[in-house]
Parts: C-alpha cells; structure tokens; sequence
C-alpha cells in the first residue's frame, strides 16, 4: 500500500491551514504571547515543541541561544527551500512575515527569548530594530 500520497495530502492540507490561520492572525496586536500564538503556534505549536518533522521545536532550540540576532531576518525573509531536510522526514517551508510591523516583530522575538531562549536574556527594542535594519 502506497501511503505516501495521503501523507502529501495532509501535509498539504496542513500547510494551507497553516497559511490561513497565520494570515487571519494579523491583528497589529502588541501582546508579547498574543504575537506569538497567532503567528507562529500553528506550526511551532502552541508549547514551542514543533510539529513532528514537519516543524522545528522552538522550546530548547538552539537556534534562540546561539543566533537570536539572525531571527528578525527570518521572520521578515522567511525560508525559500525546505529546511532540516531528509529523504524520510521532509519539512516545510518558512512563510514569511514581512506583513508585521516593527512593533509586532519585536514582541514576538522578546516572548521567544523570554520563553525558550538564554536564560535570563532580555532582548531590547534597539537590538531588534538594529537586527531588522539589516535585512530589509
């Protein structure tokens, strides 16, 4: 039995909601967790344990350790190609969130470091408007 068309399909199906529901939470709210759930929980889950291996865990992730400042450039840009690939455990793709404003980015990446990043780092708004300065 050949199970990998059903898979495709609902991973397909995954991301089409995924896209709908990031899109219709773009409010402009200013709320640290509020920015967070409504953008990027669909995927990296509401927890920060990601989806499987469709989706990176945030919680734990090293990536919020070591390159925090590399993180407005990847919400703004997104991921063209898929990432952390492998031949049985394909990932999907970053959409971006260019559509944000400043204001927005900024909560989000502070909840994230707050959250699931060094602890006891506090990222300021200067740092993250300098970090966002370089890649828009």
């Amino acid at each position: 039995m050949n199970t990998e068309r059903p898979i495709r399909a609902a991973a397909l199906a995954l991301c089409a909601a995924v896209l709908i529901t990031a899109v219709a939470g773009c409010s402009g709210d200013t709320g640290t967790a509020e920015g967070y759930l409504n953008n990027c929980s669909p995927c990296h889950g509401r927890d920060g344990e990601g989806l499987r291996s469709l989706y990176p865990p945030l919680k734990d992730s090293a990536y919020l350790s070591q390159q925090l400042d590399q993180l407005p450039c990847l919400l703004v840009n997104g991921i063209a190609s898929p990432f952390g690939s492998t031949d049985s455990t394909p990932r999907m793709r970053m959409p971006s969130f260019a559509h944000l404003s400043s204001d927005d980015l900024y909560a989000v990446i502070a909840y994230l470091s707050a959250t699931w990043g060094t602890a006891g780092k506090t990222v300021s708004r200067q740092e993250v408007e300098a970090w966002l300065s370089e890649c828009r």
